[in-house]
């Protein structure tokens, strides 16, 4: 037995539902022995640091690559989908190497991602439509970090972050059964945020510490 047949194997109609019907003489959907799974991902990151004297220069970049494509007649209906995701990412820090008495740490990050989609449903003879999608994600952020030792046993941290989200849809659906229609699905979003932390650490103990 072939373990990656499934319900597409074969050349039959679909079982009967109230909604759908089948049948000699019926216009139902078909199942027939194109099913399938097609995908493909690969992803490389990386992580450099460079000592410059009395600080270290770090930059991580990643990059992420997914593209999958399928039919697929499970939900009792013909449903083929295609999309694609593509992935960066990019981080520059600064930070100090003197860990006496003051830690610290500032830095730069970028995510970007480009992802598309393209489905074609086919209910038929009650729904049929296709709908195709453009999605784009671009965030920006600073930030920083300082931890200060006042005493042997005690730090005070402080530490902010600034971030830009911008998120865009564009494409459309376009409806084919039961009538004919277009929609337009572009949307976009912008977030802007400032984050921010402050606290204290006091060791009580070797394997003891009190954070507030």
């Amino acid at each position: 037995d072939d373990p990656w047949q499934g319900p597409s194997v074969g050349d039959i109609s679909q079982p009967p539902t109230a909604f759908i019907p089948t049948g000699p003489g019926t216009f139902g959907t078909r199942i027939t022995r194109d099913g399938y799974v097609d995908g493909r991902v690969w992803a490389v990151s990386a992580n450099a640091d460079l000592r410059l004297g009395p600080v270290t220069l770090t930059y991580i970049p990643a990059f992420r690559d997914m593209e999958m494509d399928y039919r697929t007649f499970a939900p009792a209906f013909d449903y083929t989908l295609a999309e694609t995701s593509r992935q960066q990412s990019h981080e520059l820090r600064l930070a100090g190497n003197d860990a006496a008495r003051l830690q610290w740490v500032a830095g730069l990050y970028h995510f970007r991602e480009d992802q598309t989609q393209l489905s074609d449903l086919r209910a038929l003879p009650l729904q049929n439509n296709i709908t195709d999608i453009d999605l784009s994600n671009r965030s920006y952020a600073a930030f920083g970090d300082v931890v200060l030792g006042v005493r042997d046993n005690l730090r005070l941290i402080a530490g902010a972050r600034y971030s830009e989200d911008e998120k865009t849809q564009a494409g459309t659906t376009q409806g084919i059964l039961p009538r004919p229609g277009l929609t337009n699905n572009y949307g976009n979003r912008k977030f802007r945020k400032t984050s921010w932390r402050a606290g204290a650490e006091f060791d009580i103990g070797p394997a003891n510490m009190l954070f507030a």
